[in-house]
């Protein structure tokens, strides 16, 4: 009895375990039917925001899709059917795979061993009936939107045998698996086996699904490519130790020191078989090795992980967590349950310096496309990379690598885009180059932030044959030098993007330039091209949207014939040495976004011709130039009403603002007109500029019209930079006149005549850096305020009026100077501060740090004669005082009474040799004065209320008794 209870005991025991063993299949079964109908696939999804997509799709092996229509559909044996397919063990349609072969030499024990752990990997998640049925619920709603026909891969048990144990399809039934195109109407076409006759409509329906799959995966945006992987990992962020999803404060790493995704979970002993199976003792315990979810992607990229410093990458997520395609590895992206793509843009992938792709070379065989770019790997490209010849993308741009680009690269035949830009790779361009006939992005150049490439030319003529390239840059690499030769222009016909920028290039631009029928970027800048510039042919580049010449030595004019780049978007050929009437023409190009023809020589004017269509003009900058009439006008605001950017300084523009001016100017960023001979006053339209932030009108000496800032101005709040200097203002400036420029950081009011005290509304401005207001007639004390603007770094106040004491917090001891800036985000500790207070009638004497630290001077106020010494006790008598040195202040005055207590007295007038006051009455002084044989005796000093008396000594007053 105790031993059948003993046997009922384990029985129970062996059925609870299979109940959890279900229960767990169960779900992660369901997570394989969400994760398979919200997978998502990106090519240019790189770190944590899209970017430009600078290159196409890979291109798959019709194994990959078939493979990813078998898992699409989550069949019975689907993941097990798709990694057979991946892997190139079996064929599933009938028109089989042209690119690679079959593996007719592996031995039926091989595959089934393969089959088998397939199986397994696929989570084991179409083993019952009843989640089988729940998966095709599920996947068949999105995969009937999604394809004209759905493919299924199926497992088909054989016979019903019994052994079939739950999760693992046995060996021997993998002669039943069969391929099925499932169309509309519910029929079926079945390819059985390898080697089964498949009917063409079997063969169509595949076709068509292969083919509606391909247009899917291209179909995506950058930004949603982004969105969705970013999605897909958060889902399958798990908790490895329990398997639930991550909850905020889960930890599984304590005994390394480390929280929430630190180093990999999975810490078992794994070995690998004869035949290339992986096997891992499953669990602590357990006796034996076992087949587990291991494939020879995950060996590969588990091992970069190790050799690239992997716990210390920006974004670990998933990285260890199961499988890399099922469990939506961060960057990693799998088609037909291959990773196909490595994304790890922005990631801090450090690989201990050198980059180390050895594992990726070895293992991960169907790696399409790499992105390692904007990390910190330093060294020459390593060796193993030129194996990778199924390459067809390599991004390593933004890194540190040196040396040279070597002849090596000329292997990766299937390359269809290369960017190294803004590294420090120097030496000659390889030949081998020009072996890549598949070659269509090609960037070797551009600067980064610490980096930039040195290439040395000359360009390899055998590059001629690249048919393929469209995007070619060679920017910022200054030893090329040469002329742009010839061939570069005839041989490159599919060529859109030509970017050769400081490349040392000289002599003229050819005239068959247009013969790049396709090109749409042409940037030769900063180059040193001279000659006539070519405008008739680059005028029939009809498909031009970008074009730069600026920073050369090119001479002629523009002509109408620009009017033919209809579609052009920037325009810029600023600095050169570029003559004749600016072509009205370009304002009627209706697409042009940038128009930059600054430092040249042109004349006429900016006005659009008539008729002209609304423009989409962002930018125009005309700078430096010879331009002459009448300013922009409302007119001109109402055809570019998307206009942010004005910059015409340095012209001959006359006239004055009309009335309505800005009314439709709203947009304006930047309005730059300093050095014209504009009118004033500015227009009350000024005030629809709320989201101007440069204003820049300094050298119109007659802008001010002899009046003061308008009100209208002071509603313009998102101003940083105010400059109005030699402008022709005059008058007091209101206290609130920048109450609302809270994100001031540069005002320059110089050479005005304003008057009056500084406003105090500028203390509130917290960001100010720069403060000029010289040479005007401000007067009253230097405000003490100056030194508690956390970020100002120059006050000029030379040459104007300002009285009183300088204040003590203007002088630091500890550093002999003016209190230096405190420490704030990219700022050092330490800065600086430049106070300027020359040329100004301040109080003598002088702190005896003054004139060195801030350049101070003063004027000594002596009083030579007082009219009358006496007066009725009663007051009233006007007191006049001589001197020299009278303080210019408003409030000056005279102060009665002793040193200690005196009353102050606003004078009744003063100039800069006199001041005249009216006496207090005895009664009126703080003290009763000491009285003598003539009466009662004061003293007198000149002043002024905010900063007190100016003369060392007083004047004797004597009120009289009688």
């Amino acid at each position: 009895d105790d031993d059948d209870d003993d046997d009922a005991g384990r029985a129970a025991r062996r059925r609870r375990r299979r109940r959890r063993r279900a229960d767990a299949r169960r779900v992660v079964a369901r997570a394989a039917c969400v994760a398979a109908a919200m997978a998502t696939r990106s090519a240019s999804a790189f770190g944590p925001r899209p970017r430009p997509r600078l290159y196409e799709k890979p291109k798959l092996p019709r194994r990959l899709l078939e493979a990813e229509l078998a898992l699409g559909e989550l069949a019975p044996g689907g993941p097990a059917a798709a990694g057979l397919l991946g892997d190139g063990h079996w064929r599933a349609s009938a028109g089989g795979d042209d690119e690679e072969g079959d593996g007719e030499a592996r031995t039926r024990a091989t595959r089934r061993v393969r089959f088998e752990e397939y199986a397994l990997r696929g989570a084991t998640g179409t083993a019952r009936a009843d989640v089988e049925r729940d998966s095709r619920r599920d996947a068949s709603t999105s995969a009937s939107t999604s394809h004209a026909y759905a493919y299924t891969a199926e497992i088909r048990p054989g016979g019903g045998d019994a052994k079939a144990r739950v999760g693992v399809v046995p060996a021997d039934s993998m002669d039943s698996m069969a391929a099925t195109t499932t169309t509309p109407d519910g029929g079926d076409s079945v390819a059985r086996g390898r080697d089964g006759d498949a009917s063409g409509t079997a063969a169509r329906a595949a076709d068509s699904a292969i083919e509606a799959l391909v247009e899917e995966l291209n179909s995506k945006s950058p930004a949603q490519e982004m969105f969705e992987m970013l999605r897909r990992e958060g889902e399958h962020f798990v908790n490895p130790r329990t398997g639930k999803k991550f909850e905020w404060g889960d930890t599984w790493m304590h005994e390394r020191g480390g929280g929430v995704g630190t180093g990999r979970p999975e810490s078992r002993p794994r070995r690998l078989t004869a035949d290339g199976a992986v096997e891992v003792m499953p669990a602590k315990g357990d006796a034996g090795y076992a087949l587990v979810p291991m494939s020879s992607d995950k060996q590969g990229l588990l091992e970069f992980y190790d050799r690239c410093n992997g716990p210390r990458w920006s974004n670990t997520r998933n990285w260890g967590v199961g499988e890399p395609c099922a469990n939506a590895w961060h960057g990693v992206v799998c088609v037909g349950g291959r990773v196909t793509e490595l994304l790890m843009n922005l990631n801090n992938v450090a690989c201990m310096g050198s980059l180390n792709v050895t594992a990726l070379a070895t293992h991960v065989h169907e790696l399409r496309y790499i992105d390692l770019s904007d990390n910190l790997f330093t060294g020459d490209l390593p060796r193993d990379l030129f194996k990778m010849t199924q390459l067809q993308s390599l991004v390593l741009s933004g890194n540190r690598i040196t040396g040279a680009l070597p002849e090596d690269v000329g292997a990766l035949t299937n390359l269809r885009h290369i960017d190294l830009s803004a590294n420090a790779m120097r030496g000659a361009l390889p030949e081998s180059l020009g072996a890549l006939s598949e070659l269509k992005v090609l960037y070797l150049g551009e600067s980064g932030l610490e980096n930039k490439n040195d290439f040395a030319g000359p360009i390899p003529e055998s590059w001629r044959r690249l048919k393929s390239l469209k995007s070619f840059s060679l920017a910022g690499n200054s030893n090329i030098g040469g002329t742009l030769p010839d061939w570069l222009l005839n041989n490159l016909d599919s060529l859109e993007e030509l970017t050769l920028s400081r490349c040392g290039l000289t002599g003229e631009i050819p005239p068959n330039v247009d013969q790049m029928k396709s090109l749409r970027v042409l940037d030769l800048g900063e180059n040193s091209f001279s000659g006539v510039v070519p405008v008739e042919s680059l005028s029939r580049l009809r498909r031009l949207k970008h074009l730069r010449l600026a920073g050369n030595a090119l001479i002629g004019s523009l002509g109408p014939s620009v009017a033919h780049l209809r579609e052009i978007e920037t325009f810029d050929v600023s600095s050169n040495r570029l003559t004749g009437d600016l072509p009205k023409e370009l304002f009627s190009l209706r697409l042009l976004e940038i128009l930059d023809v600054s430092n040249n020589a042109f004349t006429g004017t900016l006005a659009p011709p008539d008729g002209a269509e609304t423009s989409n003009l962002r930018v125009v900058d005309a700078e430096s130039n010879r331009l002459a009439g009448v300013l922009l006008d409302g007119e001109f605001f109402k055809r570019a009403p998307h206009l942010r950017y004005l910059r015409l300084s340095n012209n001959r523009i006359s006239g004055a603002f009309t009335d309505g001016a800005f009314d439709d100017a709203g947009e304006l960023v930047e309005l730059h007109a300093s050095n014209n001979d504009l009118l004033g006053p500015l227009p009350d339209s000024v005030r629809h500029l709320t989201k101007l932030k440069s204003l820049r009108l300094s050298g119109n000496a007659r802008l001010g019209a002899g009046r003061g800032i308008p009100d209208a101005l002071s509603e313009c709040w998102n101003l940083r930079v105010v400059e109005l200097a030699r402008a022709g203002f005059e008058g007091d400036i209101a206290d609130d006149a920048f109450a609302r420029m809270r994100r001031l950081s540069s005002l320059n009011l110089a050479e005005n005549k304003f008057s009056g005290n500084v406003p105090a509304s500028l203390k509130s401005a917290e960001f100010l850096r720069k403060l000029e207001i010289q040479n005007n007639a401000f007067v009253g004390e230097i405000p003490s305020w100056l030194v508690e603007l956390p970020h100002l770094e120059l006050a000029d106040f030379t040459g104007n009026k300002f009285t009183g004491a300088i204040p003590d917090s203007f002088y630091d001891p500890k550093t002999n100077s003016v209190p230096k800036l405190e420490e704030h985000r990219n700022r050092p500790a330490g800065v600086a501060r430049v106070l300027r207070l020359g040329r100004n009638p301040l109080f003598c004497p002088l702190p005896p740090w003054a004139r060195a630290a801030v350049g101070a001077t003063c004027v000594r106020t002596e009083i030579t004669s007082m009219d009358p010494a006496t007066g009725a006790a009663s007051g009233g008598a006007v007191v006049t005082l001589r001197g020299s040195g009278i303080p210019g202040a408003r409030d000056v005055g005279c102060f009665f009474g002793t040193e200690a207590e005196h009353v102050f007295v606003r004078a009744t007038s003063f100039t800069k040799s006199h001041v005249a006051c009216v006496a207090p009455s005895v009664a009126d002084l703080p003290k009763p004065p000491e009285r003598n044989a003539a009466g009662y005796a004061v003293s007198v000093r000149v002043g002024t209320s905010a900063s007190g008396a100016a003369t060392e000594f007083g004047e004797l007053f004597v009120y009289t008794t009688n």
